[in-house]
């Protein structure tokens, strides 16, 4: 797609973590969503959800699949070669259940 004489590619793979007081590791994944594309169950057992804004607003696109990403598993390219995007602005609603410290 061009927007203006530019090629517009967002790769966005949302990913949010619990924060531990002392940081050992990522955390705990409590949600995961691989934007543009369908659930995956990746390498290192990270459940991503499918876009639940597929249908509602922006574009998601695959145009990615056309690369070959080589630094992740063949398994896990495909949450870098999915993505959505607007020309105006649009986020994500992610269900936090319990107050807490949150990256």
């Amino acid at each position: 797609m061009k927007c203006g004489g530019f090629k517009l590619f967002v790769n966005l793979t949302l990913v949010i973590f619990i924060a531990l007081h002392t940081v050992v590791g990522i955390g705990e994944i409590i949600y995961a969503i691989n934007a543009g594309g369908p659930a995956h169950l990746g390498d290192h057992g990270i459940k991503y959800r499918p876009d639940p804004l597929e249908g509602q607003i922006g574009v998601a696109s695959d145009y990615g699949k056309q690369l070959i990403i080589s630094r992740v598993s063949a398994n896990d390219q495909i949450l870098y070669q999915t993505e959505r995007y607007h020309h105006n602005s649009f986020s994500y609603d992610i269900p936090i259940s319990e107050s807490g410290r949150y990256v």
